[in-house]
C-alpha cells in the first residue's frame, strides 16, 4: 500500500482502474455461496413465512350424512367450511432462524476476507507493475543520456552494457507482472459465481459493473 501511495505521489496521472467497495459490494451480492445463505435466511424468516402459516393451517371442512336435521327435511345434509388454526412460532424454530442468520454472517465474514485478500494482492501486482514501467522508462532515458556522453568522450562503453541488462531485466519483470495480473483478475472474478464475465471486464477497464 506504501508503495502504491508513493507511485500516486510521483505519477499523479496514474488512474485506478476500479474501485475497492464497488467491487466488493458486486462480488458479495452475486456470489453463490451468499445467495444460498440468504435464500435460506429468507425461508427461515417469520415476516415472510407468516402467510405460508395460515395457508398450512387452513382447511376446506366438507361432510355429508345420512338423513336431514331439523332445519333441512332431506335424506341426507350436507356440511361444509372452512377451518383456519394459526400455528405460532416456536422456540426452535427462532432458534433455526437465529442459527440460519449466523451462519449466513459467519459465511460472509470469511468471503470478504478472501476477496479482500485477492484484492490487495491485485492491488501489488498493479503498484509494481507501474513501479517497473517508471524504471525501465528511467534506464531508457539515460540509456540515450549515456550515449551522449559516450560521443562527447565522458563516459565508456561498458556503461551502455550495464544500463541494457538493467532495462531487460525490467522487460522481464514487466511481462511476468502482465500475466500475473491477469491471472488474479481471473481468480477475483469467479468470486461472481454466473456474472464473472461482468467482473473481469470491469477489472480489465472494459465495463461497467451496474448498467
Amino acid at each position: 500500500m506504501k508503495r502504491l501511495l508513493l507511485l500516486l505521489s510521483l505519477n499523479p496521472s496514474l488512474a485506478i482502474a476500479w474501485e475497492d467497495a464497488d467491487l466488493l459490494s458486486y462480488i458479495m451480492q452475486n456470489n453463490p455461496v451468499m445467495q444460498s445463505h440468504k435464500n435460506v435466511v429468507d425461508e427461515y424468516s417469520l415476516s415472510k413465512t407468516w402467510m405460508d402459516r395460515i395457508k398450512k393451517g387452513t382447511t376446506i371442512v366438507a361432510r355429508a350424512t345420512a338423513g336431514g336435521s331439523e332445519f333441512v327435511d332431506s335424506s341426507s345434509t350436507v356440511f361444509g367450511g372452512v377451518n383456519i388454526s394459526i400455528p405460532f412460532s416456536t422456540e426452535n424454530e427462532r432458534r433455526d432462524r437465529a442459527l440460519k442468520r449466523l451462519n449466513r454472517a459467519t459465511a460472509s465474514d470469511e468471503l470478504k476476507s478472501r476477496i479482500l485478500a485477492d484484492m490487495a494482492k491485485l492491488r501489488q501486482m498493479e503498484a509494481d507493475l507501474e513501479a517497473s514501467n517508471i524504471q525501465i522508462k528511467f534506464w531508457r532515458d539515460k540509456l540515450e543520456w549515456t550515449k551522449k556522453r559516450i560521443e562527447q568522450g565522458y563516459s565508456e562503453q561498458s556503461e551502455l552494457w550495464d544500463i541494457g541488462q538493467k532495462i531487460n531485466t525490467e522487460k522481464a519483470s514487466i511481462a511476468r507482472l502482465k500475466i500475473n495480473i491477469k491471472n488474479q483478475q481471473f481468480i477475483l472474478s469467479r468470486f461472481a459465481g454466473e456474472t464473472w464475465k461482468v467482473v473481469l471486464d470491469y477489472l480489465r477497464d472494459n465495463g461497467k459493473l451496474w448498467g
